[in-house]
């Protein structure tokens, strides 16, 4: 199907549009979905031969009317387990990742929400003390956001926190850390986080510290995780329980393939097959999470007690040996947070993704179920794989006579390396038997001890012998009948993985330039790890702005010339010498050497008491003036 002699880019453009009427037309009729499962759902029709949509044919615009009428319909589908099967795979496919994205995301929302006291911090120009006290609140309210040990409103938890910072980063040191760049700053912040969440964490596991904002997250999520193990293993059994049954039902020799309910059976089994193939995947995601948690447990108990050793009956210890293990336990503390998160991830996937089976209880109750295999005998999983192991290993000269001779190899678990497992190997078809799968629909497990057929760069398992034998007998016919039956339940090629065959429709391009070529193929290369020596370069800058200023200043500093002046003042910044004649000591001689010596006066006075009359007081000069020249 080409859309006309257009480009790849208008060809997507058209395709882009023909979805959002198809979202429209929907939610004209109740029906909010996304454009992520509108385009799965085009893909699908357009796949679907009954749909008579050809890939070479040029679509013009009665083709694209019904395109649309057709995708509308289907999608506005009120008991179709088929719709809900595709709803489930885009919803999975939408909302599950690998634990090292989940975890990568949950950072980047953490980074996200505070780079504006980030940004308040490295930026601040305080001066004042009061300045200054807002910023050492604002660098111990960042430490409490980023560590998640508290709220920052406690100030129970503020003052513990603020104590646990002083001892690291005592106020007196703001100066040094408003001369720092940003990019310093940031990294300082960083480290400080980590250093007072480990202070925090071994405070309150030597019981010196309080508790609060502080949980015991390592019982937390085993105490969680037990539960949910237990709860999603139930529910794996009876969505298992449930295939069983519909594969009895399709099985039977006495239920007619041609009934009207064949078709709904089939889908149905491929829903709670889909169901329970997402139940296993979360399944494995919780184990993991459970040896993880076991890991950091110990882990985190050693640093603990190498912490212990070296700060005890101590009253000074070294920072360079002391903050490195508060580091490293803050980042083992952050690792249970980050567990605590994807557990919580896998529990809402779980839950809303149960909406898309509920189909069951409306189209087959249990009841119905009952009654449409009485007296069938409704064979376990594991059964199967059991029968296939009793009846023999598959002849290692098996399809050896077929016309993909050259191409077939038997593996069998003995033969392996050492490097390979049964476990971690990926077998075609989610390890289905694909003979079942192309004559019957059916999703009937191979068992890898009978052997393992390995075909066009990838392995294979069957039911059985018999079963290996007459799918080598054609490997391509059956590999056709596959997709010729996942043109028509387009649930399949998730379900069973047949994203390869279908590579070239795997993108809106594929099927808009109608070119029919592989635009991806699968590469690999080797390189050397680490060739040359690390190095570090302390004046690499990676931001253009800053190399633009560097470089203007150097241009600026040829320009400039060096100029010198002298004032008064700097002239007593001068060394000066200077040179002057001592004083001499010099004499003289008088004439005549002279000298007086004045008499001493004696005068003595009579009459002071006694008599009162007029002539009592009487005064007598007795001085002697014997020596003095009258001249």
């Amino acid at each position: 199907m080409r859309i006309g002699k257009r480009g790849p880019s208008q060809a997507e453009t058209v395709i882009k549009a023909i979805i959002r009427k198809i979202v429209q037309r929907c939610q004209e009729k109740g029906a909010a979905l996304s454009e992520t499962l509108v385009g799965f759902m085009v893909k699908s029709v357009v796949l679907d031969p009954e749909a008579n949509f050809s890939v070479e044919r040029t679509l013009t615009q009665p083709d694209v009317d019904r395109l649309i009428d057709t995708c509308t319909k289907r999608l506005t589908e009120t008991k179709s387990s088929r719709l809900e099967t595709i709803k489930m795979q885009v919803y999975f496919d939408m909302n599950y990742t690998s634990r090292t994205e989940f975890i990568g995301e949950h950072r980047r929302v953490i980074r996200s929400r505070l780079v504006t006291t980030v940004n308040e911090i490295c930026e601040s120009r305080a001066l004042s003390r009061e300045e200054l006290q807002n910023l050492y609140r604002r660098i111990v309210a960042y430490i409490l956001l980023e560590s998640g040990l508290g709220s920052p409103t406690d100030m129970a938890i503020v003052r513990e926190t603020t104590t646990a910072l002083q001892s690291v980063f005592p106020p007196q040191e703001l100066g040094t850390f408003l001369e720092f760049s940003k990019r310093e700053k940031e990294r300082h912040l960083a480290e400080l986080t980590r250093i007072v969440s480990g202070i925090r964490l071994f405070n309150k596991k030597n019981g010196t510290g309080s508790s609060r904002g502080i949980e015991d997250l390592p019982i937390i999520i085993q105490d969680a995780i037990n539960p949910s193990l237990i709860e999603v293993e139930a529910e794996r059994q009876n969505a298992q329980k449930l295939a069983e049954h519909y594969t009895a039902i399709i099985m039977s020799d006495t239920f007619d393939p041609a009934a009207e309910n064949m078709d709904k059976i089939h889908d149905a089994l491929y829903n709670i097959a889909q169901w329970e193939v997402f139940l296993r995947i979360i399944y494995n995601e919780l184990v993991k999470s459970s040896h993880q948690v076991d890991t950091l447990t110990e882990k985190l108990n050693a640093a603990f007690e190498c912490i212990q050793n070296a700060v005890q009956q101590r009253t000074a210890v070294p920072t360079n040996q002391v903050y490195p293990l508060f580091i490293k336990l803050s980042e083992l503390w952050t690792f249970f947070q980050e567990e605590i998160v994807l557990l919580s991830v896998f529990q809402n996937i779980r839950q809303n993704a149960k909406e898309f089976i509920k189909q069951h209880e409306i189209l087959f109750p249990w009841p119905v179920i009952r009654k449409l295999t009485a007296g069938m005998s409704v064979k376990r999983m594991d059964e199967y794989l059991v029968d296939a192991e009793a009846g023999g290993r598959i002849n290692p000269s098996t399809g050896k006579d077929s016309a993909d001779k050259d191409d077939i190899t038997w593996v069998y678990p003995e033969t392996l390396t050492q490097n390979m497992k049964i476990e971690s190997m990926t077998f075609r078809f989610r390890s289905f038997c694909p003979l079942m799968l192309a004559k019957y629909g059916l999703l009937i497990p191979g068992s890898a001890k009978i052997g393992m057929l390995s075909h066009d760069d990838g392995f294979y398992v069957f039911s059985s012998a018999e079963a290996a034998k007459i799918f080598t007998a054609d490997i391509a016919g059956y590999l056709n009948k596959i997709s010729a039956q996942a043109r028509v339940s387009t649930e399949l090629i998730n379900l069973v993985q047949l994203q390869r065959q279908f590579q070239n429709l795997a993108q809106h391009e594929g099927f808009g330039s109608g070119s029919g070529q592989r635009l991806q193929q699968d590469t690999a290369c080797q390189t050397d790890c680490h060739i040359l020596p690390p190095t570090q370069d302390k004046d690499y800058e990676w931001n253009e702005w800053e190399m633009r200023r560097k470089a203007l200043k150097l241009a600026n500093l040829r320009k400039c010339v060096t100029h010198s002046t002298q004032t008064v003042l700097s002239n007593f910044r001068r060394e000066n010498e200077t040179q002057v004649y001592l004083p001499k000591e010099n004499d003289s001689q008088t004439k005549e050497e002279s000298y007086t010596n004045a008499p001493k006066k004696n005068v003595y006075y009579a009459g002071l008491r006694g008599d009162t009359s007029k002539n009592a007081f009487k005064q007598w000069d007795i001085t002697d003036y014997r020596g003095v020249d009258p001249n």
